[in-house]
C-alpha cells in the first residue's frame, strides 16, 4: 500500500471488524443518517413524478423512519410502494 498520491475508500457497517492495523493507518469519516424530514421532498418529488399526490406526509414520514436513514430501503420501498398503486389502478383482467 505505499504508492505516492493513492486514496484507499473503504466502506463498513462493522467498524469494529477492521483490523487495528487497517484502522492505524486510516481516516474515519463517519457519515450518519439524514433525519427523515430531510427525505420528504426527494420522495414527494418521486411520487409526484409517479402521479401520486402526497396527502398525509406524516403517513411517508412513519415508512421514511422504518428505512432508518438507508437511501436504496427509502427509494426501494418508494418504488414498491408506487408499483402497488399502479396496479389498484390498473388491475389485471381476470
Amino acid at each position: 500500500m505505499n504508492k505516492p498520491r493513492t486514496i484507499f475508500i473503504m466502506t463498513t457497517n462493522n467498524l469494529s471488524k477492521i483490523e487495528r492495523g487497517v484502522l492505524n493507518r486510516s481516516v474515519t469519516v463517519e457519515f450518519n443518517k439524514a433525519p427523515s424530514t430531510a427525505w420528504l421532498p426527494t420522495v414527494r418529488r418521486v411520487l409526484n413524478d409517479a402521479g401520486i399526490e402526497v396527502t398525509d406526509e406524516a403517513a411517508v414520514l412513519e415508512y421514511i423512519d422504518k428505512c432508518d436513514g438507508s437511501a436504496r430501503d427509502i427509494l426501494m420501498s418508494t418504488f414498491r410502494f408506487i408499483r402497488k398503486m399502479n396496479v389498484q389502478k390498473n388491475p389485471e383482467p381476470a
